[in-house]
């Protein structure tokens, strides 16, 4: 027999071995580094809508959508979903489905006036920034955020 060709079972199974070690720190850490971005992303949606919010008051001096006619988009909407259309419309905003993302839009009037509620919410088990799967933001009429909440 020649000794020179192929690999010992012993090398075989060390290298198998480190494979291992290496995959099983390396899932982890991708996944970390998933709900970091999800989480980057869902700040980064909340303070446009916000802002888009404050513009939309300006110059209509209510918030969108009307009162107590709340939009609420899921993650498996589609694209062209009539309520990702009147967010875009109205706030010029445009919601991407699909990132594990549900928006929920709410105007309420209460006796200090009109308040606006954001909520975003994680679908997939992970947290958004403050460790929570709920992030949100509301709004009062001032253009103040009279209230934060998962933050």
């Amino acid at each position: 027999m020649n000794k020179g060709l192929g690999f010992t079972m012993i090398e075989l199974m060390v290298s198998i071995a480190i494979v291992g070690i290496l995959f099983a720190t390396a899932v982890p850490a991708y996944n970390a580094y998933r709900e970091r971005a999800r989480g980057a992303e869902a700040t980064i949606v909340i303070k446009q809508i916000m802002d888009s919010q404050i513009a939309y008051f300006l110059d209509n001096e209510t918030f969108f959508p009307p009162p107590d006619e709340p939009i609420e988009i899921s993650h498996i909407d589609e694209p062209d979903d009539p309520e990702i259309e009147a967010v875009y419309n109205n706030l010029n905003i445009r919601i991407v489905p699909g990132r594990f993302l549900n928006y929920g839009f709410y105007h309420a009037l209460t006796a200090d006036g009109p308040e606006f509620t954001l909520i975003i919410t994680s679908e997939g088990g992970f947290n958004l920034p403050g460790g929570s799967p709920m992030i949100g933001y509301v709004l009062n009429d001032e253009g103040y955020i009279s209230d934060a909440f998962g933050l």
